[in-house]
């Protein structure tokens, strides 16, 4: 793909003055949260997820891993009440061992089905959930290499849920495609440049197929693909890139502080997690807050669970294999819920010895892409690029030089790069 360089002696008109959103008056992310119950997995955890699964309303807690003895894996569904606890479980015996787990209505039956990935039987499992809080026998996919991230997503707007897996041995990212009663078929592969270890979908293009969102090990590049079916036996997986230098972040959307502007809860390589509030045009500013009842963390999710309009979290605690929940403790109920599905947030990890610069694409599918420079107050320094239709497709290389639109330098102190591509949100904090 032809690499091109953005100049940066274009005349932008500064906008000033444009402070988006006064600093939310909060000293950490716990004044937010408390601890309202832990759930013991019987085993080793190693993925957490929660859906409704029975459709009675309440959301449910998905627990996987491996069993006590070992000899095999083990998914455990905690049964919500709606009141932020969990009663009774179901215990489904399955592969070694779930690492990644995916709820979805495969069947369209209204009961949210199972989907996840085995990391040492190289498989992925489906389990379509029946009447009465039972499940259905599990019909495996084998792989050639094991997958420890897989995501769900209709790929070709058929209106038929299909899987996406990335193994880490082969480099591969490999479709799958539904046939909408819970069975799959390998459909294309594709082979990355670097590892990947993280994978979400959803429709980020705000159009009808779903794309998929790939980090890959290390300070390596995300991957941003759109799957396009060419014919019913072959596919194309066109892919750009997204590169800030420094090490990147999945981050989970919603609205946490009730000011009606989604905010990111992070979990960290090394296991903290951490609160960010967002702005009023989704904008991650320099002000992390820590959810410090948590020492490590393995996974999390973001799900109302006591419905009370309020966005909770589910914590995985790898130290004491069990899920901890912690209710939302604010005042005043809100409408806005968490829109995890429809967008995704990466905030790159701040690291001042890398340079200043950002390597980001555009796929023409997106009908939106805009790139900005704030200061760490949120008023506007530099606008880069904003475009709403007829996108050009390539890669776009920014280096910013310490100064505004209009060349003038600015003070010393934390900037934000922030690019959006479609509703694919990434953020960097820079220093000059």
């Amino acid at each position: 793909m032809k690499h091109k360089i953005l100049t940066l002696l274009l005349e932008f008109r500064l906008i000033s003055g444009g402070v988006l959103l006064a600093c939310v008056n909060v000293l950490s992310a716990q004044d937010f949260f408390s601890i309202s119950s832990t759930y013991k997995f019987q085993g080793v955890p190693y993925a957490i997820q929660s859906s409704d699964i029975n459709g009675d309303g309440y959301d449910d807690l998905i627990l996987g891993g491996k069993s006590e003895n070992g000899v095999q894996g083990i998914l455990s569904v905690y049964w919500g009440r709606g009141d932020g606890s969990f009663g009774e479980k179901t215990d489904v015996l399955t592969d070694k061992y779930p690492v990644s787990i995916q709820a979805v209505d495969l069947d369209q039956d209204g009961r949210k089905d199972l989907i996840f990935a085995n990391d040492v039987s190289k498989t992925i499992s489906v389990i379509l959930a029946g009447a009465g809080n039972v499940f259905k026998p599990k019909e495996n996919l084998k792989l050639k290499e094991p997958s420890k991230s897989i995501a769900v997503g209709d790929f070709n707007n058929d209106g038929i849920k299909d899987i996406a897996a990335v193994c880490a041995n082969s480099r591969e990212l490999i479709l799958f495609k539904g046939t909408g009663k819970g069975s799959f078929k390998p459909i294309a592969a594709k082979v990355l440049e670097f590892t990947p270890v993280k994978i979400k979908a959803g429709n980020y293009s705000g159009k009808g197929s779903d794309q998929i969102v790939i980090i890959q090990e290390g300070t390596a590049p995300v991957i941003v693909c759109a799957p396009q079916e060419i014919s019913p036996a072959k596919w194309e997986l066109k892919t750009v890139q997204i590169n800030m230098q420094t090490k990147p972040l999945f981050a989970e959307l919603g609205d946490i502080d009730g000011d009606g502007f989604d905010d990111a809860s992070v979990m960290t390589e090394t296991g903290s997690m951490k609160i960010i509030f967002g702005e009023s045009n989704g904008l991650f500013l320099d002000k992390e807050f820590p959810v410090e009842s948590v020492s490590q963390a393995l996974s999390f999710v973001m799900k109302d669970f006591n419905n009370d309009k309020r966005i909770d979290l589910a914590i995985l605690d790898p130290v004491n294999n069990e899920a901890i929940i912690m209710l939302n403790q604010l005042s005043t109920a809100f409408e806005k819920k968490s829109k995890s599905d429809m967008s995704v947030a990466i905030i790159y990890e701040k690291d001042p010895s890398k340079p200043n610069t950002a390597d980001v694409g555009i796929l023409p599918d997106f009908s939106h892409v805009s790139m900005f420079l704030y200061n760490g107050e949120g008023v506007l320094v530099r606008k880069y690029f904003e475009f709403d239709a007829d996108l050009p497709e390539g890669q776009f290389t920014l280096e910013w030089n310490g100064t505004d639109e209009n060349e003038n330098p600015v003070p010393d102190g934390n900037y934000i790069f922030y690019y959006r591509l479609g509703s694919i949100v990434v953020t960097r904090s820079v220093s000059k």
